[in-house]
């Protein structure tokens, strides 16, 4: 107790100024102190919240109210992002689908409905199953409309295919594919072309010529749904059975039925434009067109000779001892059929042989016969 008394005694001889200073230096160091802890505390929390949140663990609920439960939704349960649809007047019917070989759909059987239509398809009973020659058949559609060449039915090649403009089916220079393979293949097997090219190319288009010229259909060197038919007919004739040019073996009476433009295909330069004459001469006179053709070759120097150029002569025609004028190549044509039929066919003389003894002599049938086999060589 006296020792309490005396330091009391001592604090009242402190100076008032000296004690506020203490007073105010001891709030500060605990102040300090204080918010020392408090950083240590919320630096811990907030390592322990940056671990949590690079962790794959989905938070714990700490709250053991009903709310909070009925609040936790299983992972599985959530709505999946939700995808904006394609607007039906951008995709169709289709919306996002794109068909591939092997699926199945109702709408499949409208797309080969159409391609029938269009005649990249043969006549059947439409399925749901997108199978293999639905794939075939969307390409050569796809080749056609100038689309990329898939097989797959998205929403350009349904909007193209169900178009009032959509192109039926056709085959020309240039075009190649899975179908286009198989038709060149079948025309190699028939013989009329010596190769079988992955594309179409000039070649493959006289030997479609040919073929359509045997099998007595149009001939355009194009194939399409009646060529295409026929050609993988077990009724397509071969090349040299009959039909066209490889009937012609020497007879002069045995006409070609080559048309016009056939017949163009095989003219030198210098004799184009003389097709149609050709073919109306072998029809009105029933004598062979290469035959003539053949003999024009040889007198005019495939259409080069002066007498040609200057006088529209082909045969080496007289008259009178002096050559003959035509005021056309096709007037001396029609005249060199007339001729041939008045003077040598109407007398009995059905052969190159026969009529070169009184046309010419000498080795005029042996090389006309040359000339007309080149000629035969080319379909």
């Amino acid at each position: 107790m006296s020792k309490m008394l005396r330091r009391f005694a001592a604090m009242k001889r402190i100076p008032r100024r000296a004690l506020i200073l203490s007073c105010v230096a001891v709030a500060v160091i605990i102040t300090f102190v204080f918010l020392f802890a408090h950083g240590n505390a919320s630096g811990n929390t907030a390592r322990q919240a940056a671990a949590y949140e690079a962790s794959e663990t989905p938070a714990p609920q700490t709250s053991s109210s009903p709310d909070a439960a009925s609040a936790a939704v299983e992972p599985s349960a959530l709505p999946a992002p939700s995808q904006a649809s394609p607007e039906p007047s951008e995709t169709g019917p289709l919306g996002g689908t794109v068909f591939m070989e092997g699926m199945s759909d109702p709408l499949v059987a409208l797309i080969q409905q159409r391609l029938m239509e269009l005649k990249y398809m043969d006549d059947a009973t439409p399925t749901d199953l997108y199978g293999p020659l639905t794939k075939r058949a969307v390409i050569g559609f796809q080749r056609q409309a100038g689309l990329p060449m898939d097989g797959c039915m998205g929403p350009e090649t349904y909007a193209m295919l169900m178009s009032p403009d959509a192109p039926v089916f056709a085959v020309g220079l240039g075009a190649q594919g899975p179908d286009v393979e198989d038709m060149i293949y079948r025309l190699y097997k028939l013989d009329y072309i010596d190769t079988a090219p992955d594309v179409f190319t000039k070649a493959v288009k006289t030997a479609v010529r040919k073929f359509q010229e045997t099998n007595g259909l149009d001939v355009d060197g194009i194939i399409g749904a009646q060529t295409r038919k026929m050609l993988f007919s077990d009724n397509a004739k071969e090349y040299g059975s009959g039909g066209g040019a490889a009937n012609v073996t020497g007879g002069v009476t045995t006409k070609t039925n080559l048309k016009p433009d056939s017949l163009e295909s095989v003219l030198p330069s210098a004799l184009n434009g003389l097709g149609q004459a050709l073919y109306d001469g072998e029809q009105q006179y029933g004598i062979n067109s290469l035959f003539v053709l053949a003999i024009i070759n040889y007198e005019s120097g495939y259409g080069t000779s002066n007498l040609a150029q200057t006088q529209n002569n082909l045969g080496g025609l007289k008259a009178g001892g002096s050559y003959k004028t035509f005021s056309s190549k096709a007037e001396c044509v029609d005249y060199m059929y007339n001729l041939l039929s008045r003077n040598y066919i109407g007398n009995g003389l059905v052969t190159i042989e026969a009529i070169g003894e009184v046309y010419c002599g000498g080795t005029w049938a042996a090389v006309v016969t040359g000339y007309m086999q080149d000629l035969i060589a080319q379909f």
